[in-house]
């Protein structure tokens, strides 16, 4: 049994359809009709799994995965069956994929990242992103708060965000700065002397711009 290789095959399958997000409490009573899911192999697992018995961290990644599906499933079947050929086209790679999919979602929280992770993912099957560069965004949305993350989805202004909440959003690479200098405004030749007056006078400043990939995930995911 691999998981991750039965998600990425799940991903990828003609029959995908969106799910009620509340299918995982029926399989938690195995009172869902198993027929039903006899065409998506990741769910498949999970209810043969939920025979046996489901932890409540079972559960939990179960509903993240089912609200990263219902994302998935809006598009088309042979967009989808495109992107998982770039992201994972053999075996040994549909393993390695699912399994750091099944990780980003297991630590993700609850209510937004699973649903944004596969918004990227749409992005990325209707070729607007590039394949190679999907589970480093992913990994960027995962890294950040979910708040934080919607907060500057939200921003007008990036100075409208606390400093400590830039900064957070620069560690996880959706946020670029540089330095103002204030010394030198006009291209003006300063002596040492008033170079190191206006230092003193008027420290360095911070001037932040949102990353070219954190747009590019803004863009698609919000």
């Amino acid at each position: 049994m691999n998981l991750g290789k039965d998600l990425v095959v799940t991903v990828g399958a003609q029959e995908l359809v969106p799910v009620a997000e509340d299918v995982i409490e029926a399989l938690v009573d195995s009172s869902l009709d198993e027929g039903l899911l006899k065409d998506l192999p990741f769910l498949s697992t999970i209810f043969a799994v939920g025979k046996f018995g489901f932890s409540v961290r079972d559960r939990l990644l179960s509903q993240k995965i089912v609200k990263f599906l219902n994302e998935v499933a809006t598009l088309s079947w042979s967009d989808r069956a495109r992107a998982v050929d770039e992201l994972a086209g053999n075996d040994g790679k549909q393993e390695k994929v699912g399994a750091l999919l099944l990780d980003m979602l297991d630590k993700a929280d609850m209510d937004e990242k699973p649903r944004l992770l596969g918004k990227l993912f749409v992005a990325m099957g209707r070729g607007e992103i590039r394949s190679d560069d999907y589970l480093r965004m992913a990994t960027m949305i995962n890294g950040v708060y979910a708040g934080d993350l919607r907060a500057l989805a939200e921003s007008k202004e990036l100075d409208s965000l606390t400093m400590n909440r830039r900064f957070a959003l620069q560690a996880n690479g959706f946020l670029q700065y540089s330095i103002k200098n204030p010394i030198n405004p006009a291209g003006s030749v300063m002596s040492m002397k008033d170079m190191g007056e206006a230092l003193y006078n008027r420290p360095f400043e911070f001037a932040w711009a949102i990353t070219d990939d954190g747009r590019t995930i803004l863009r698609h995911c919000f």
